[in-house]
């Protein structure tokens, strides 16, 4: 009785697994996209619009990661204040300031990829080989750094707003990011 137990259980494990696949496929990951889509045209229209030559969309993608860098180190920074202050505690001030948190974060994550993105195109060009090598020494250096799940992400790969530890990073250099200095935490 047990053996079929268990492989009604790993059906519908698997079966699980599949529904959500799909939900993460169609609905979640086409989202994410939208998002970032409407985010970059809307910063490809308001960070210095004038795009007429190049030289604009290259000022404005500098403009961009400037914001992505500043954005995402206030925004890691932040973390363990927020984590400290609303752990676990899903209150309609947490949900609020996670939200906002969230969205500015997002708008700092996008901006940098924008930056880097529009930079890359404009320094080292388009052209397939071009792209080829781009790839080739961005995998072979991810390898080394150990960080090819970086690259991971949507359609299949989620992070749920309910999780508790909502205001957790994984930082590279194994530091504990719930430890800051004191000087900090007066400072926020």
């Amino acid at each position: 009785m047990k053996g079929l137990e268990y492989n009604i259980s790993r059906r519908v494990n698997f079966c699980l697994r599949v529904v959500d696949a799909l939900w993460s496929c169609f609905v979640v990951a086409p989202l994410v996209v939208f998002y970032w889509s409407g985010t970059w045209k809307l910063s490809d229209h308001y960070i210095l619009p004038d795009n007429d030559s190049e030289a604009p969309l290259e000022t404005s993608s500098y403009v961009s990661l400037g914001i992505g860098i500043a954005v995402g180190l206030g925004g890691y920074l932040i973390l363990p204040v927020l984590q400290e202050r609303f752990h676990a505690e899903w209150t309609l001030k947490h949900v609020t300031v996670s939200r906002i948190f969230s969205y500015i974060y997002a708008f700092g994550v996008l901006s940098f990829w924008r930056g880097v993105w529009n930079i890359t195109d404009h320094l080292v060009g388009t052209e397939l080989k071009w792209s080829l090598v781009c790839y080739g020494v961005s995998k072979i250096l991810l390898f080394l750094l150990s960080s090819v799940s970086s690259c991971l992400s949507s359609p299949f790969l989620m992070v749920k707003d309910h999780r508790d530890d909502f205001y957790t990073a994984y930082p590279r250099c194994r530091s504990n990011v719930s430890e800051t200095s004191p000087s900090f935490k007066e400072f926020v």
